[in-house]
């Protein structure tokens, strides 16, 4: 157990909670969320968990930070996935994540924690394919049903959301390179098996979770509750929303990887 490591993290989670709280990107308990998670990455992996989880944590926030504004005001009237970050996202964006940590370091297995890079690696190119992707001057194409559907909708895909997402792969890729070295083996776990997770996120999208239609202005929207009235359920599973989604895909993700690593 590296104490440095550990001490340094709890000083950075406490930074990185104050910032998040200030410039209002997280909620308090998803901020503290988020803290506990890269206490628990430096106690079971040392550095490599520290780094790559704030590669992870403060690429998001840039690009929130960059772009943030622009595609709520796209996404706004339909998107669940609005304002601060709450800790179900968090939670459903870092589980895996975390347990990958946890079980490299109960088992000794440090390929693992490649297992912990591509899923956070996934969680990052999902936020940046919704986020970036949602600025296309077209609208994205439903990726089940090959049409087009509003920006800011689940299962929709853009070839900007596509490239930002791919982006944020190869950044992931660049920064664990540094702790695992380079090799095809370590590319396809960071790079192409979160793009398959990203690719599942679409589908589960598009065919399981809940769509709803306002009543009110009869907008396509994923929210249950619009212009001030109860939406109208048009498609989809009630209990499956887009946080479910994206907890489902990060540990398909995850799944998909330890597999790959462990057997490969």
């Amino acid at each position: 157990m590296d104490i440095i490591a550990i001490s340094v993290s709890v000083v950075l989670a406490a930074l990185v909670a104050f910032i998040t709280i200030k410039k209002k990107a997280f909620t308090v308990p998803a901020a503290l969320s988020a803290c506990v998670m890269l206490v628990i990455a430096a106690i079971c992996s040392g550095w490599s968990g520290i780094v790559i989880v704030l590669a992870a944590y403060f690429t998001i926030f840039a690009v929130d930070m960059i772009v943030g504004d622009r595609s709520e005001k796209v996404t706004g009237a339909i998107n669940q996935r609005t304002g601060a970050r709450g800790i179900v996202q968090v939670i459903a964006n870092a589980l895996a994540a975390t347990i990958a940590a946890v079980m490299s370091a109960i088992f000794k297995k440090p390929e693992l924690m490649i297992v912990y890079a591509a899923a956070l690696t996934e969680c990052l190119a999902d936020s940046l394919a919704s986020d970036v992707g949602v600025l296309s001057k077209k609208d994205p194409v439903d990726i089940c049903r090959m049409k087009r559907i509003k920006r800011g909708l689940s299962g929709g895909v853009s070839l900007l959301g596509t490239l930002s997402a791919l982006a944020g792969c190869v950044w992931m890729f660049l920064i664990s390179w540094i702790f695992f070295g380079l090799s095809v083996k370590l590319a396809v776990a960071v790079v192409l098996i979160p793009m398959i997770g990203i690719a599942i996120d679409s589908i589960l999208g598009s065919l399981v979770q809940a769509k709803y239609e306002c009543t009110v202005c009869g907008k396509s929207t994923e929210k249950t509750v619009h212009c001030g009235e109860k939406s109208r359920h048009v498609g989809g599973i009630r209990i499956i929303n887009n946080d479910a989604v994206n907890i489902i895909s990060n540990f398909l993700t995850a799944i998909l990887a330890a597999v790959y690593v462990l057997l490969f």
